[in-house]
C-alpha cells in the first residue's frame, strides 16, 4: 500500500512539474525564417544580440525584457497594449527601444509582431552542437 501511495505521489509531482516559461524558452540562438543570415541570440542575463552572418559590423548588443500588457514598463507608455498579452522590449545602449508582441515561443520557434509596423518576425532555434 505504501508503495502505491508513493508511486501516486511521484506521478502527481512529475505531472505538476513546471513547464518552461516564455522567458526560459526565449533563451538561445535563433535564425530568421525570412533571411537565413539574420540571427538573434537571446541570453538569460538579459542580453539580446542581433547579428548578420558575413557582416561583423552588423552585430549589436541590446537588453531584452518580457512584460505583461497589464504591467508595462514606463518606456511602453505610448504603445497600445492588450492586458492579456505578453510583450518584448529590446533597448539598446543609445536609448532606442523597440516593442514586439510575443506571438509564440516554444522549443523550436519564435514569432514576434513588431508593434510599430505590425509585421511578423519568425525565427527557428539554432541547434547548438556540443
Amino acid at each position: 500500500m505504501r508503495v502505491i501511495i508513493a508511486l501516486v505521489a511521484l506521478a502527481i509531482a512529475t505531472s505538476v512539474a513546471a513547464a518552461p516559461t516564455a522567458q526560459q524558452l526565449m533563451v538561445g540562438k535563433w535564425r530568421s525564417v525570412d533571411d537565413a543570415r539574420a540571427m538573434v541570440e537571446v541570453r538569460a542575463d538579459g542580453t539580446w544580440v542581433d547579428s548578420y552572418t558575413g557582416i561583423p559590423s552588423a552585430t549589436a548588443a541590446s537588453h531584452w525584457l518580457l512584460f505583461s500588457g497589464a504591467h508595462p514598463p514606463k518606456e511602453a507608455a505610448g504603445e497600445t497594449l492588450d492586458a492579456k498579452s505578453t510583450y518584448l522590449e529590446v533597448s539598446d545602449k543609445d536609448g532606442g527601444t523597440l516593442f514586439y508582441a510575443l506571438d509564440r515561443v516554444d522549443a523550436k520557434s519564435l514569432a514576434l509582431l513588431y508593434l510599430d509596423r505590425g509585421n511578423e518576425l519568425t525565427y527557428t532555434r539554432v541547434k547548438v552542437t556540443p
